[in-house]
């Protein structure tokens, strides 16, 4: 989406955007060290520990840069645990989940946001190339937010009307009704899920004809 961060001289740059230049820069729980020097994390938006670059994404979190060009891209990964108390403290209870967000930052600004169609927008222009794919990312949107609300409107309605005919002691008809209109609802929440698939795509060539990496 960029060009392949370049380590840079370790250094730390605080909220009122003065960059403190260092030696050797590293992270605590609570705060960033170059050379002597302790900063709460509050205090800081960027440092660089000369390995990586990294910008204040949340109150608690650094993300490192992984793409860098006329806009910076980000990613923080991180990971949740949930217990579920009916498996009685067993590892078979125990679900962990990956998550990955992306940020950017405009290289001109100090502002970082999250990665999505508004935030591009607002630093792409509309009459550029990777504008004109913005729009067509924007116009093919909303086909499958459609297609999902109908989709999962057929479903319910599919299941209502199967599970009555059961109850009900209907013919044999009147249930494939029912699981034939949720078998159609599926098809379009499943048509649905693969075309946003796309659109996210479109998305990140945005990011990449931005940056002058695709045309």
């Amino acid at each position: 989406m960029g060009k392949e961060p370049v380590s840079a001289t370790p250094f730390v740059q605080t909220v009122e955007g003065k960059r403190i230049a260092a030696k050797k820069v590293e992270k605590t729980r609570r705060e960033i060290i170059a050379d002597d020097t302790k900063y709460q994390q509050k205090n800081v938006t960027f440092y660089s520990d000369g390995k990586k670059t990294y910008a204040k994404v949340d109150r608690k979190a650094f993300a490192p840069l992984i793409s860098a060009g006329k806009i910076n891209l980000y990613e923080l990964r991180s990971t949740s645990t949930n217990y579920n108390a009916s498996f009685g403290g067993s590892p078979a209870g125990v679900k962990t989940t990956n998550h990955t967000r992306w940020f950017i930052q405009d290289s001109s600004s100090n502002t970082v946001s999250s990665y999505g169609y508004k935030s591009l927008k607002a630093l792409i222009p509309a009459n550029s190339p990777a504008g004109t794919i913005l729009k067509n990312y924007k116009k093919s949107h909303i086909v499958p937010n459609i297609t999902l609300g109908v989709g999962g409107g057929l479903f319910l309605a599919g299941a209502i009307m199967a599970g009555g005919a059961v109850l009900n002691n209907s013919s044999d008809a009147k249930v494939n009704a029912g699981l034939y209109t949720m078998l159609g609802g599926a098809g379009a929440i499943t048509c649905a899920i693969v075309i946003k698939g796309t659109n996210r795509k479109k998305l990140k060539r945005a990011l990449n004809v931005h940056n002058g990496r695709q045309k």
